[in-house]
């Protein structure tokens, strides 16, 4: 009767181990379908980290041509102010000189004519020169115009660069995150599992 008893009870022993067994079965087919699944999302955030990535380097590609169209200009705008300051000095000799003729015309009638001629071809250069002028003008114009749209794209560029690397770094950190979990439940499962065959 005795080993009746303890045959018994050895039987809902294992019968209980077995049914614990199965439990844990179900509860590490249950982790593994979880881990199978955060894999596929970390692996789709890791296809997202690294079109971001892509996305930064052609940002910066697209700030470089920027910068370098931006010196472009400041270079050529610089050279159009220096342009404009010859044209003005000119002017300012243009002008100076025909006052002098014109007090020299009223000092003395008898070189009249020769006067008369000499202030046409003034005038002829004074217009030239305002002309000149007003075309270095409407060039210096446009040309500001454009050195303020490049700044405008630099900047947008810049202000993008840094919302990009924002991003990357926050995904760089959730991805560790997740790895770290990761790797503390495939440890966590292997406990188990021996723990199970123990």
């Amino acid at each position: 009767m005795l080993e009746r008893d303890e045959a018994v009870d050895r039987a809902e022993n294992l019968e209980l181990q077995l049914r614990q067994m199965e439990e844990d079965r179900n509860r590490i087919q249950e982790d593994l379908n979880f881990l199978q699944k955060k894999y596929g999302t970390l692996e789709r955030e890791n296809d997202d980290l690294n079109e971001t990535l892509s996305r930064y380097h052609e940002l910066q590609e697209d700030k470089k041509k920027v910068d370098d169209e931006l010196l472009w200009m400041q270079k050529k705008y610089g050279n159009l102010e220096r342009d404009f300051d010859d044209v003005t000095h000119q002017l300012e000799k243009a002008q100076d000189m025909m006052r002098f003729t014109e007090e020299k015309l009223a000092d003395t009638e008898s070189e009249s004519q020769s006067l008369n001629r000499r202030i046409q071809l003034l005038q002829l250069d004074l217009e030239r020169s305002e002309q000149q002028l007003e075309e270095k003008r409407v060039q210096a114009d446009c040309d500001f115009e454009k050195l303020k749209s490049a700044e405008s794209r630099a900047q947008e560029a810049e202000r993008t660069v840094d919302k990009l690397e924002a991003e990357i770094e926050k995904f760089s950190r959730e991805l560790d995150v997740e790895k770290d979990k990761y790797i503390q439940l495939c440890k966590d499962l292997d406990d188990a599992y021996t723990e199970c065959l123990g």
